[in-house]
């Protein structure tokens, strides 16, 4: 299932906006609508996309009333979700699952941040040992 599939799936819309200086993405599950900035590149959109969707399946809603550590957790769990796709459209261009990745190759060619590199090890790990 491709991004676009997914968000027709969960009825999620997209509306891109200018953030002065600021890549940003944000999803308002009241209106099942994804913001994002303008001045992102296609990986880096797709990136966010990953990210956001991953709070409309998880039926993530913060209020004023939400604790910091259930934002962190929401976070860390879209975080994940979207790096363990990236893994997994990484691993489909092997024949064969690879023995070892490189995982600053892998971050570069996603243009992820280094932060997620413990992430991106952990999930390599449990996809190739599945």
């Amino acid at each position: 299932m491709t991004y676009k599939d997914l968000l027709n799936f969960l009825g999620v819309k997209i509306f891109w906006c200018h953030f002065e200086d600021e890549k940003f993405g944000i999803y308002i599950d009241k209106y099942k609508i994804i913001f994002l900035s303008d001045n992102l590149t296609e990986k880096e959109t797709i990136n966010f996309i990953l990210h956001e969707t991953a709070h409309a399946l998880n039926k993530d809603i913060l209020t004023k009333l939400s604790s910091e550590h259930l934002k962190m957790i929401q976070e860390a769990k879209a975080n994940q979700y979207m790096i363990h796709k990236r893994c997994e459209a990484y691993l489909s261009a092997y024949d064969n699952k690879p023995d070892s990745i490189n995982i600053e190759s892998f971050l570069k060619y996603f243009n992820l941040d280094v932060n997620f590199y413990e992430l991106a090890e952990r999930e390599f790990k449990q996809l190739l040992i599945s």
